[in-house]
């Protein structure tokens, strides 16, 4: 995807990319999740994973969408810039 030059400044979006940006936060929510349900049983298990969750998806999600709509917005800039640069 990023040796495309069709691509640059672009997001990628397909795969499980296409689902949620932030992936690795979700393999988080799954490891908390799982060492409550070990250690205190299915209802710390469930009572962490929907914090967890919650709080991802209320407070997480849209800090990281900010941020990652800016950074891909400046790259953007950059790359059409340096296009016309060169030319």
């Amino acid at each position: 995807f990023k040796d495309n030059p069709q691509n640059k400044g672009n997001l990628y979006t397909k795969g499980l990319f296409r689902f949620a940006r932030h992936v690795n936060y979700g393999a988080y929510l799954v490891r908390k999740s799982s060492q409550a349900l070990v250690c205190g049983g299915w209802k710390w298990g469930l009572a962490v994973g929907t914090y967890h969750f919650l709080d991802f998806a209320k407070r997480g999600i849209p800090v990281l969408d900010v941020y990652c709509d800016k950074r891909v917005r400046l790259q953007k800039l950059y790359y059409l810039s340096n296009e016309t640069d060169g030319d």
